[in-house]
């Protein structure tokens, strides 16, 4: 149970106004508005996403298998797979989430995954984590404690928004390792995977199969042989996702991490 208690409305100003003036605003809004996103691809989001606005407190626990976002405050604990706390956010209560992001105030503890404090943040509490960035200017106050292995909590949400990537892995992959699928998620972020076109693997497009190779196979999984190898590695994995018009990234680096050996450089 949780009580959500928004400001007071102020409409008796609002009425005050002309009607045509209201109206003509409205009018070149709607004209604004559809003239700026008619040209924009539609956004495939994979998790529910979930606003506690700014006028909004909330007394009480939040529990989400999709995104959190805080603008206002709350009093309670929060478990999700991704939370985010706005520059106006505040929480007191306890965090746990795959992938963190504080913006604003936190007076708790955090046990996550991934875990982003911002410039002109401040937390009081303790941080347990995999993985830690701290920007200039970000305040925390409290003990920090890292983790090779993230909390049974973390590990069960992460298991919940990588089951559908699960699901594409184990139609091609000779072994299939739930830590790698979580791990590759991981690596690519939330950010990448929300969007349609970068959750893909184009193997007709020369330029995306560059970007695998210098970022994905030679950073990350550290691989040592020439261009012309690694090429010819993609392309034994474009050959056997050929059956599919869409390639899951995820699913793709898999793949390349498999033949290569490499999977356990993706388990987190």
């Amino acid at each position: 149970m949780f009580k959500m208690t928004p400001d007071k409305a102020t409409e008796a100003d609002a009425s005050k106004e002309p009607k045509a003036k209201a109206d003509q605003a409205e009018f070149n809004f709607s004209s604004l508005f559809k003239a700026r996103t008619a040209s924009l691809p539609k956004k495939v989001s994979t998790m529910p996403h979930n606003l506690i606005s700014e006028d909004t407190t909330v007394e009480g626990n939040l529990i989400s298998k999709g995104e959190i976002e805080v603008l206002g405050e709350v009093n309670g604990d929060i478990e999700c797979t991704s939370v985010t706390i706005g520059e106006s956010g505040k929480l007191n209560g306890k965090l746990t989430a795959n992938d963190v992001m504080i913006d604003g105030r936190l007076n708790g503890s955090i046990h996550s995954h991934n875990v982003t404090l911002r410039s002109g943040c401040h937390v009081e509490g303790d941080v347990h984590y995999v993985s830690l960035m701290i920007e200039d200017g970000g305040t925390l106050q409290g003990t920090v404690k890292r983790s090779d292995k993230p909390s049974l909590s973390t590990r069960k949400l992460v298991g919940d928004a990588t089951d559908k990537y699960a699901t594409d892995v184990k139609k091609y992959a000779s072994k299939f390792n739930q830590a790698v699928v979580d791990g590759i998620v991981s690596y690519l972020g939330k950010g990448v995977l929300a969007q349609r076109d970068a959750s893909l693997v184009s193997c007709s497009d020369p330029e995306e199969l560059k970007r695998v190779r210098e970022n994905f196979c030679k950073k990350k999984l550290a691989l040592s042989q020439s261009d012309e190898e690694i090429n010819a590695i993609l392309k034994d994995v474009c050959q056997a996702m050929s059956a599919e018009r869409n390639k899951s990234r995820v699913t793709f680096y898999y793949l390349v991490a498999e033949k290569t050996q490499n999977l356990t450089a993706l388990v987190s």
